[in-house]
C-alpha cells in the first residue's frame, strides 16, 4: 500500500473519529455507534507503535510520534466513556428507543446493547432487593415514571467548516 494512501486513509479515519467524539461529548443522546471506524483506528495506532520501534527514544520524531498516539488513545477513549456514560444514565431509554428502531437505524453496538441489558437487569434487580419490596403494591407498578430521559430541548453547538458543510452536526434531535 502506497505511503500517500496510509496517510489519506488515518487522516480520514481520524477525522471521522474525532467528528464522532465531538458529537457525542455535544449531543444530549446516544448517536449511531462508530464501531468500525474505531477499529479501523486501532490498527492504524497498532501499526504506527510497530513502525516507530524502529526509531530511537532520543529522537524528536519518535516524542512527536509518541505524543500523537495518545493524543489519538485520548480521543478513542473519552468516546468510549462519554457513550458508556449515556448508556449508563439512560439505560432503560436507550433499550427502549432501540427495541423500536430498524437494524439498519440501531445506535448502540453489539457489545454496548449487552452491557445496556445487563446493567438494566443488574440496577433492577438491586432496586427490587433495596427499594421496592418495602413499597406498597401501588408504587411498585410504576416503573415507567423511573425511567430517566435525556432532556432533547437541550443546547446543542454546531460548528460550521469554512467549505460550508457541517462538521459537528447532531443530527437527530426531537422536539416533543
Amino acid at each position: 500500500m502506497p505511503l500517500q494512501f496510509f496517510l489519506y486513509f488515518y487522516s480520514q479515519v481520524l477525522e471521522i473519529v474525532e467528528t464522532a467524539w465531538q458529537n457525542e461529548l455535544c449531543a444530549p443522546e446516544v448517536l449511531q455507534h462508530q464501531t468500525d471506524m474505531l477499529e479501523l483506528m486501532l490498527g492504524q495506532v497498532a501499526h504506527m507503535e510497530e513502525n516507530m520501534k524502529d526509531l530511537d527514544k532520543n529522537d524528536f520524531r519518535f516524542i512527536v510520534h509518541q505524543m500523537e498516539l495518545e493524543r489519538i488513545r485520548y480521543v478513542m477513549a473519552s468516546y468510549l466513556r462519554c457513550r458508556l456514560q449515556k448508556i449508563e444514565t439512560y439505560t432503560r431509554h436507550i433499550l427502549n428507543e432501540e427495541e423500536a428502531r430498524e437494524v439498519a437505524e440501531k445506535r448502540l453496538s453489539p457489545e454496548e446493547f449487552k452491557y445496556a441489558q445487563e446493567f438494566a437487569d443488574n440496577v433492577e434487580q438491586y432496586f427490587q432487593q433495596v427499594a421496592l419490596q418495602y413499597m406498597p403494591n401501588m408504587q411498585r407498578a410504576e416503573a415507567e415514571q423511573r425511567i430517566v430521559r435525556p432532556n432533547l430541548m437541550s443546547h446543542v453547538f454546531i460548528k460550521a467548516n469554512m467549505d460550508g458543510n457541517f462538521k459537528s452536526a447532531v443530527i437527530s434531535l426531537k422536539f416533543k
